[in-house]
């Protein structure tokens, strides 16, 4: 795909990079006789970026994007058999860098006619290797679209990231 290049002195558009996630493996796991109903995997997500899932009571989920272990949210959760992550983010002489996720936590149903309505979690990436929601829940991807795009200069994070919850300690 050939990109065009930005007019001088005018930064480039933002673009979306959609992936399914890979290798995920059991990390940690409470002891359920003991009252600890939770389990955290670790996934592989755009060009081998973590990404962290930790699911409790079979129905609360929570999600981190980045090498340092950390799980944000706390979201009623329903990720699907194969949820789709969408990576926004600028093409430089780097290449692709990302700089937020989009995540459709609820799936779309079966004949549902629109697949890019829902409800969207949006994560920024942020510098210390962590990521934090900035938008949950955001009703359309046109929306959490223009979240994203927004946080490119200044954000503020709806809920900080846990780095040692479910078992996992740096």
């Amino acid at each position: 795909m050939a990109l065009a290049a930005p007019a001088a002195g005018q930064e480039p558009a933002p673009v979306s990079e959609r992936t399914l996630l890979s290798g995920c493996t059991l990390i940690a796991a409470g002891d359920v006789d003991q009252g600890e109903d939770w389990v955290s995997h670790r996934c592989t997500g755009l060009d081998g970026i973590p990404v962290w899932m930790a699911f409790s009571d079979s129905a609360r989920g929570w999600l981190g994007f980045g090498e340092r272990r950390n799980h944000s949210g706390g979201f009623g959760l329903d990720l699907g058999s194969n949820p789709m992550f969408e990576w926004r983010g600028l093409v430089g002489l780097r290449g692709f860098v990302p700089f937020a996720v989009i995540v459709r936590l609820t799936p779309y149903a079966p004949g549902e006619v629109d697949p890019e309505a829902g409800e969207f979690h949006v994560f920024r990436l942020r510098d210390d290797e962590t990521s934090c929601v900035i938008g949950a829940p955001v009703q359309s991807h046109a929306e959490a679209l223009a979240l994203a795009d927004s946080t490119r200069a200044r954000f503020t994070c709806h809920s900080e990231p846990t780095i040692d919850r479910f078992g996992l300690d740096d």
